[in-house]
């Protein structure tokens, strides 16, 4: 049959090409068709008006003629229906084929020989019932060799020198800094973009012009979410017995005065006052707005890192004291409470002290 011999053909090592077109690229074995004649490609070549195979001025360098135009010959009786084929391009598994069908598959080409429906086991080359639906017709060539290698590029023109940061740990008010030094405060860690001696007004991220000599390199993270209780420890070895302790009236006042203003600034009328800094100062308790009577009267203190250090309660009806000292540690985190009270115990004066962690 007319499919079967350009099978043989084709498998041979040619490739069949179609109708010959001006500017197109052609490798050794190409098949052309030209004004009715057959011609296979002799060499790799681009071409042109000049290498048209049959007419070209130089087509025979190019070209050599497989099989030639017939003359016109008697009229014949007729012959039976001959095959024809449907190229399809790049087969699909969603696509369905019929006898003659060609495809290409994995750099080969293939034609069909049943109607059918495409699927992974009917792949062309590769699935388990390929020969039952399909024939190779061209199979895909072998890799050439690796090409010699290129020459070296020329070099690139070099770049700029980068920055280099100088880490200072935890931004101090006493310091003096320059620019790319790198400080940590308050969880955040800021650059600084000026040469300057540090102050609270440019304290990283709280100072009110912080901005002038520092940007912000990396901001403080969200406090996550908190983790799983973890198990009961064991339980330690008892102490060796405590000294007897003393219990006087002054130790009644620490907790007594503690209650007695928290029950006040729930119910009764407060009166705050602020420093420059926006920082609480004074805290005042009366009766009722009026203002007339004064129940309490609080002062606060605070360290150059506007942190709280201590408190100061006055009861005004007997002019109790109430002093309590905050510590920190260097993380500034809050360590213990230390507090104190004073009273008149009779005629004189006493205190006593107590201290708990936070």
């Amino acid at each position: 049959m007319l499919r079967d011999t350009i099978i043989n053909r084709l498998s041979s090592g040619s490739n069949w090409r179609g109708q010959w077109v001006d500017g197109t690229a052609y490798v050794t074995n190409d098949l052309v068709q030209n004004d009715g004649s057959t011609y296979i490609a002799t060499q790799d070549h681009v071409s042109s008006p000049a290498t048209e195979p049959g007419d070209g001025t130089a087509w025979t360098t190019v070209w050599d003629l497989v099989a030639a135009k017939g003359d016109k010959g008697d009229p014949g009786e007729d012959g039976e229906d001959g095959e024809s084929f449907i190229w399809r391009g790049l087969w699909s598994d969603s696509s369905s084929y019929i006898i003659n069908d060609v495809v290409y598959n994995n750099g080969s080409s293939y034609i069909a020989t049943l109607n059918h429906d495409a699927s992974s086991s009917t792949e062309p080359g590769d699935g388990t019932a390929w020969t039952v639906v399909w024939d190779i017709m061209a199979l895909k060539g072998e890799k050439g060799d690796k090409g010699d290698p290129g020459q070296d590029g020329t070099d690139g023109i070099d770049g700029e020198d980068g920055e280099s940061f100088i880490w200072r740990g935890d931004w101090s008010d006493s310091s003096s800094y320059i620019i790319n030094d790198v400080v940590y405060n308050n969880g955040s860690s800021y650059i600084a973009t000026e040469d300057h001696d540090a102050s609270l007004a440019t304290e990283p991220g709280d100072g009110t012009a912080w901005i002038v000599v520092w940007n912000l390199m990396a901001a403080r993270g969200e406090k996550g979410d908190q983790g799983e209780k973890g198990d009961k420890g064991d339980t330690g070895d008892q102490g060796p017995p405590g000294q007897d302790g003393v219990y006087d009236r002054c130790d009644e006042l620490i907790m007594e005065m503690e209650m007695e203003f928290k029950t006040s600034y729930l119910c009764y009328y407060k009166a705050f006052t602020y420093d420059t800094k926006s920082q609480l100062t004074d805290l005042d308790i009366y009766t009722d707005t009026t203002a007339n009577v004064r129940l309490f009267h609080k002062e606060f203190y605070y360290n150059l890192s506007k942190q709280l250090i201590r408190t100061e309660l006055t009861r005004i009806s007997d002019g109790a004291l109430l002093i309590s000292d905050f510590d920190y540690d260097s993380k500034k985190n809050l360590i213990s409470i230390e507090r104190s009270g004073y009273c008149s115990c009779s005629s004189s004066s006493s205190s006593s002290s107590s201290s708990s962690s936070p």
